[in-house]
Order: C-alpha cells, then structure tokens, then sequence
C-alpha cells in the first residue's frame, strides 16, 4: 500500500513533483500477488537532474506497471550503463555536415524550382518576349520554360566563376608580393612612390591598392582568360585549327611566319653563305727525299722566275698607267662615263686623302681607269683560256656549275663568262 520506507522508482521520478499526488498514486497501486510484502523494491540507478526533470514530465501520462518477475522470482531490472548509453543517443544524435558542393546544389535546386513555378504562371506571349531578349529561339511553353532557366542558371555560374578568379588573381598578386625579400619590397615601394618606414604586411597591402587603381585585376582577368583560350588552342591538331580559321574567316598563312620559315630553309641550304669563285689552285712541288742542296737551288730558280715575272708585271703596269697618264682630265672623264662609272664617286672612293667637293685628281682618274682596263684584259684572258678548252671539257663544266648546255662553242663560253661575272657581284652585294 505504501512505500516500504526505501527509495523507488517512483519516489525518485518525484521529487521535484507534487507530494500529495504520490501518496495518492501508492493508495491505488497493488503489490503483486507473487510479490511477498517484505521484499524490498528493486535498487535503480542515481538519475541526473536533468534526467529526472525529463522522467517527471512523462510519468503523468504514462502508468507505472509492476516489474515482470524473471525465471527465479526476482524482477528483471535495466543496467544502469546501458540506460545512460541509450539516452545519450536520443539526445545527443549528431547531424550530418552539408559541403559546399550540396548547398550549392540545393540552393540551386530551390531557386530553380521556384523559378519554375513563376514562369509557369506567366502568358506565352510574355514568356516569347523573354525568350526572345535572352537571345533564344522561341518554342513551346515548356521548352521555352527549360531554356530559360538554363540560360539563368548558367548566367549564375558565370557570376559565380568570376568571383573566384577576381579572388584568385587578388590572391596570386597578393603572393607574389609576399614572395619579395624585404630590400625588394622596399625598392617596390620607393619606385612606386610609396615612402614611410613600413612594415612588410603594410607594404603589401599599399602595394596592392595601388596595383588596384591601376586596372591591376580587369588586367589579370583579361590575361587569365588568355591563357586559358592560348591552352585550348595549343590543345588542338593542326586540322582543327584550320578548320577554326576557315569558320572565322582568319587567313591562317601569317606573312612573318612565313617569312621566318622560308630564311630558315635557304639558310639551311647554304644560301647566305659567303659566295667563291672557283680559283685554280697553284700545284705545290712534291716534297723527295733529295738533298738539301739540291732542293734550295731548285727553289732558288722558281723564285728568280717568279721575281722576274713581277719586274715584268710592274713595268707593264707602269707603262699602261703611262699611257693612260696622257689623257687630259675631261678625256680621263669622258672615257669613265662611257663605261658607265661616275668620275667623281670612282675618284672619290679611290682617293687616300680627303679632297675639296668638285675637284678631282688626274692620278686618281688614271688608277680608276686602269683598274676596268685589267678587268678588261682578265676577261679577255678568261675568254681565250676557255676557247682553248675542248669542246666536251666544256660541255662538263657546264654541266658542274649548272648551267644549261649550249649547242655553239662560243655560246659556251659567254655563259660560263656570265655565271662568274653573277657570282663576282654577288660577293660584293654579301
């Protein structure tokens, strides 16, 4: 009928409750038949405060039923530990994290959805008119509906995106600066006119605002998406390149590209190497194993030929230069200008020293004279070396310089004189 005098379940889930209402409770509870009177209730554990403030408000509701005795008589009692463990999990279940990625998307989700909703309200003819100033082709409602919200969810992105690399470029400018080594930052600072004793992060940041003013992040947008488009174009083959150029009507040919690639080749080919002209080569005297003796002496009649040759040479051009020395200046002049050779420009070049304009040196005329006077002799003697020449052996030195065969032996002659006149001004042109 009563409590037997220690603390139940009851008592404990009551004490901060109405007395009066657990008396009333014990008058009509019933001990149980198998029960005896003198066993004493089941020992429970010691409840928090806080626990017991939450078992109070549901005991009023809920009955209190008697213990089902076990299989030996004595009532089956919940281990502490385990009740504890229980409510902490009710209580304290945690909550799975959202990322980034799922709110945008659930955001995403929600805006579209409720976009959905007015745009499914609105006229068809309003609708074509937005469709329309999107710069989309108008259709069905539903397809119009569709086309719109793609068009403003990727308008959205775009947003998006260009937030993270306007952060992107104020990070890496950022980190470029903070790389510097302080005597850099302080040059930094001087040339752009920032002065003070500073420290390293003021001078970053007066850095940055000034790259700011200066267009410093439009300017690095403009050469990320550079970069990037250069990346995507590097990325193709030269067939899809093309094609690209052909669709946008851009002539793929660049004329300095060409250009490049054209001196590449004839460089490779020897074209801008210095021009020769072929020169018999003096046959030098098989070294014996004679005496030395008789080696010098040898060498002593070649040299005394040779010695006599330039005497002779000498003379001849003495003579010649004699010759020509006899010639007033305005023949000397007028023999110049038939060959087609300006007397003052020739004189001038020829001239040691600096002479007053207009007036012109006769030894300077005749030395200038003189020399297309050898050349006309040289090319004679050319001439009448090659007509000495056999007409096969000819044939083959046409056909080693490359020219084309001619059928007369004079003919012959006259190309091979042309070739190397070509070659001799294109040594003075390189």
């Amino acid at each position: 009928k009563f409590c037997p005098g220690k603390v139940c379940s009851f008592h404990l889930r009551q004490q901060s409750g109405n007395p009066t209402r657990h008396f009333a409770f014990m008058a009509v509870m019933k001990k149980p038949a198998a029960a005896p009177m003198e066993e004493e209730a089941p020992e429970v554990e010691t409840q928090t405060p806080s626990r017991v403030r939450r078992s109070s408000a549901s005991a009023v509701a809920t009955p209190i039923t008697p213990a089902t005795p076990n299989a030996q008589g004595s009532p089956k009692k919940r281990p502490a530990a385990a009740m504890d463990k229980d409510e902490e999990e009710e209580l304290e279940e945690p909550q799975p994290q959202e990322t980034p990625e799922e709110k945008l998307a659930r955001e995403e989700e929600e805006i579209t959805s409720a976009r959905r909703k007015e745009l499914k309200a609105v006229k068809v003819d309003e609708l074509k008119e937005l469709v329309l100033s999107k710069g989309l082709e108008a259709g069905k409602k539903e397809e119009m509906v569709e086309l719109i919200l793609q068009s403003e969810a990727k308008a959205r992105k775009n947003v998006r995106d260009h937030a993270s690399n306007v952060r992107l470029v104020v990070v890496k400018k950022k980190e470029e600066y903070e790389a510097l080594s302080f005597d850099e930052l302080r040059k930094a600072c001087s040339d752009s006119g920032i002065k003070g004793s500073l420290s390293k992060e003021a001078r970053v940041l007066e850095l940055l605002r000034l790259w700011q003013e200066d267009d410093g992040i439009d300017k690095g947008l403009a050469q990320m998406a550079y970069e990037a488009r250069e990346a995507e174009l590097s990325a193709k083959d030269t067939q899809g390149l093309f094609k690209l150029c052909e669709e946008k009507g851009t002539n793929p040919y660049v004329k300095e590209v060409m250009v490049d690639r054209i001196v590449k080749k004839e460089t490779a080919a020897g074209k801008f190497e210095r021009p020769t002209l072929e020169e018999k080569k003096v046959a030098e005297p098989e070294k014996t194993t004679e005496d030395a003796v008789e080696a010098v002496l040898a060498n002593e009649s070649e040299r005394k030929k040779r010695i006599e040759l330039e005497r002779r040479q000498q003379e001849a051009i003495a003579a010649k230069k004699k010759e020509l020395r006899s010639n007033n200046i305005e023949e000397l002049k007028r023999i110049l200008t038939e060959r087609g050779i300006d007397p003052f420009l020739a004189a001038s070049a020829n001239s040691s020293n600096t002479t007053s304009p207009g007036r012109i040196k006769k030894d300077d005329l005749v030395d200038v004279l003189y020399g297309e006077v050898m050349k006309d002799e040289a090319i004679e003697a050319k001439k009448n070396g090659l007509r000495a020449m056999p007409t096969e052996d000819l044939k083959a030195l046409l056909a080693s310089k490359g020219i084309d065969p001619v059928a007369k032996k004079e003919g012959m002659v006259e190309a091979v004189m042309a070739y190397e006149k070509k070659c001799k001004e294109d040594m003075e042109l390189f």
